[in-house]
């Protein structure tokens, strides 16, 4: 419960500190990058623990799920496009067009994930 807090604050600092003009170094966004992952990782092992174990839907914890979703979005595209990520000009060209559009279907999915997963409960209501 700790984790999130730091990391989102830690993620918070660094884009001020972008936003104010600073330029990182290339293992500071590497970094960045890796713990994004690990980040979107850790929220879809939860995703999963929350639909199929504990059968429980939590609001804060969805707003979790979405901002740690699209932080890893973002920070991939920024690392593929302009930072540390080498990748051929065609990867990034389709990553900068359709960005969008993957992430909306991403969403799509968790949303079609817990749609399914509650269909019975939902039922229920009047």
């Amino acid at each position: 419960m700790l984790l999130g807090p730091g990391a989102f604050a830690a993620v918070t600092a660094l884009g001020v500190a972008a936003l104010t003009g600073a330029r990182f170094h290339r293992a500071l966004r590497l970094a960045l990058g890796a713990g994004a992952l690990v980040g979107v990782v850790f929220v879809h092992w939860l995703i999963a623990q929350s639909l199929y174990e504990l059968d429980k839907l939590c609001p804060s914890c969805a707003v979790v799920w979405v901002v740690t979703v699209v932080l890893f979005w973002c920070v991939t595209v920024h690392c593929l496009d302009r930072g540390p990520v080498p990748a051929p000009r065609l990867v990034r060209e389709v990553v900068r067009d359709t960005h969008r559009m993957l992430l909306g279907a991403w969403y799509g999915v968790i949303a079609v994930l817990v749609l399914t997963r509650f269909r019975p409960y939902r039922s229920t209501l009047p």
